[in-house]
């Protein structure tokens, strides 16, 4: 390559969005989400927030995991993120409430994967992103409605979470 890498990242970049855009090239989707939530920082006081689900149902811990990672080809990682819809929901952070934030909530205190149906504003568009300062993101959409299945929260998790006087060395797992 001229770039004097062994892979050209432009091109494993176009192969993975032309594999993945068939499979989320609508306004819903249906998917275990790893679990996985996106929390945005745009925008500040105001941000968006949202689960984070591809278009691949069971067990997908793997695809937000990135210490399963070691070992596998620079392809399957772009592929894991490009698979990875970040569904997008506006949202105050001194007025969090509503069914989509507390779905979010849900989500991002399970154990395990979530089965789950999100139906977008419009299709989830964008290339996988690279920065320096956070993980690789795939395309994303403005969420309307979410449906998810009862997701399995650890005990210590959830009594850490609804105790309102707990102290936070005391809530460290």
């Amino acid at each position: 390559m001229l770039c004097g890498k062994e892979r050209c990242p432009i091109l494993v970049k176009f192969y993975s969005s032309v594999k993945t855009k068939p499979l989320i090239d609508s306004t819903s989707l249906h998917g275990s989400t790893p679990p996985s939530v996106f929390v945005g920082r745009e925008g500040y006081p105001k941000v968006n927030i949202g689960p984070m689900l591809p278009p691949i149902q069971g067990d997908t811990a793997f695809i937000d995991t990135p210490e399963q990672w070691v070992g596998r080809k620079i392809d399957d990682i772009v592929d894991f993120r490009m698979k990875l819809v970040r569904g997008k929901y506006r949202t105050s952070i001194r007025n969090f409430s509503g069914k989509i934030v507390e779905f979010t909530r849900e989500i991002a205190l399970a154990a395990r994967p979530v089965d789950m149906e999100v139906i977008f504003e419009k299709k989830p568009h964008g290339n996988i992103a690279l920065y320096d300062e956070v993980q690789p993101h795939g395309p994303s959409a403005p969420i309307k409605k979410v449906w998810l299945e009862n997701p399995k929260v650890e005990p210590r998790i959830e009594k850490a979470y609804y105790d309102g006087d707990l102290k936070a060395k005391d809530a460290l797992i």
